[in-house]
């Protein structure tokens, strides 16, 4: 669960793929593929429901829209080592991504 207000984000796994899926409310997902230094962004959840596949070496990042949080479901490809963790973080403004929703 994430709550409206809060940016989960930046980080991206070397070898695991994501497969995310918001169940509960809505999020923004944005992902960053620093070879090509492009940006996608997708509304995903409740009233746009898909999934998101996140390749490695893509960093990626979530914020719930609107006032509800969103909750997430993801599918991990790699099971979680802490003595050799597959992720790398980077500062949720560490990027020239603009996180803010307007509505209309």
């Amino acid at each position: 669960t994430v709550y409206p207000g809060v940016i989960k984000a930046w980080h991206r796994h070397a070898k695991q793929w994501d497969h995310w899926f918001v169940l509960r409310g809505m999020a923004r997902v944005a992902l960053y593929d620093p070879e090509t230094g492009e940006f996608e962004t997708h509304f995903i959840g409740e009233r746009s429901p898909r999934m998101i596949s996140i390749p490695p070496g893509t960093w990626h990042g979530m914020t719930p829209v609107g006032p509800d949080p969103a909750g997430l479901l993801y599918h991990v490809t790699r099971k979680y080592d802490p003595a050799d963790p597959d992720e790398e973080r980077h500062p949720w403004d560490g990027f020239d991504y603009d996180w803010s929703v307007r509505f209309h």
